[in-house]
């Protein structure tokens, strides 16, 4: 039986798997161009990819969401794109 490393630092044991990740990008990418494909201006972005950066569900090495599995240097820009813990406040 594996040991679970749930409430341990890094661990990720809850993330989400290939076709939640898959599910997730289709519909953040048909949201954002069906509303016009906008983008954040430099400012609105720095605010959401740091609010990322100290969020414990970000993984740094591959910036990476490990709550909906997203790339967030994609997704923090992208004006439709919402935070799966609702931590971003733009």
């Amino acid at each position: 039986m594996k040991k679970s490393c749930k409430g341990l630092p890094g661990c990720r044991e809850n993330s989400p798997n290939i076709l939640t990740k898959a599910k997730n990008l289709v519909k953040d990418t048909a949201k954002h161009i069906v509303n016009g494909a906008e983008n954040l201006n430099d400012k609105e972005y720095l605010v959401r990819i740091n609010t990322c950066k100290a969020c414990d569900l970000f993984n740094k090495e591959k910036s990476v969401c490990e709550s909906c599995g997203c790339y967030m240097i994609v997704k923090a820009r992208w004006r439709t794109s919402t935070c799966p813990k609702n931590k971003w406040t733009l």
